[in-house]
């Protein structure tokens, strides 16, 4: 786009979002393989990305989003906790398994709680069929690029 032309507003049209989604199958790539060489998450690199030409992100607390998956998932991540742990507050208990799921999904925790916030919003009725299509897009890019990323792990 050039400096003197305004920004597109509204509907893009078939042709931008042809344009669009070439342009994000490139960064995709190039995002893969930042990932691969140095053996970080996708959303680390963009973040790290981002931070570099200086804009804001509004990074998302995994400590809120563990607090719904820890309520949905009480008695899987309670399993994580030894037999012999004292018993604790619950604060206390539901930081213990945090820290414990964090250790066991290291590089893919960020993944599974945003997915997880993803599918709660996916069934959140009070969304319009456009709301709910559009967040299952994302969501299923999202699913595509941890299946990625796991390749290259593995």
């Amino acid at each position: 786009m050039d400096d003197d032309s305004a920004p597109v507003t509204g509907r893009c049209s078939i042709e931008t979002n042809s344009v669009l989604e070439e342009g994000f199958t490139t960064l995709d790539a190039v995002v893969i393989d930042i990932t691969k060489n140095m053996n970080m998450p996708s959303n680390q690199v963009i973040n790290l990305w981002m931070k570099s030409q200086g804009r804001v992100i509004n990074s998302t607390n995994y400590w809120n989003l563990y607090a719904g998956y820890f309520k949905d998932h009480m008695h899987q991540e309670l399993a994580r906790l030894s037999e012999d742990a004292p018993p604790q507050d619950g604060t206390s208990v539901r930081h213990q398994c945090y820290e414990l799921f964090k250790k066991t999904y290291l590089y893919s925790y960020q993944d599974i709680l945003d997915t997880y916030e993803e599918l709660n919003m996916l069934s959140d009725a009070s969304q319009t069929i456009a709301q709910h299509t559009q967040t299952f897009q994302k969501l299923y890019k999202r699913v595509g690029s941890i299946v990625s990323d796991l390749i290259l792990i593995l």
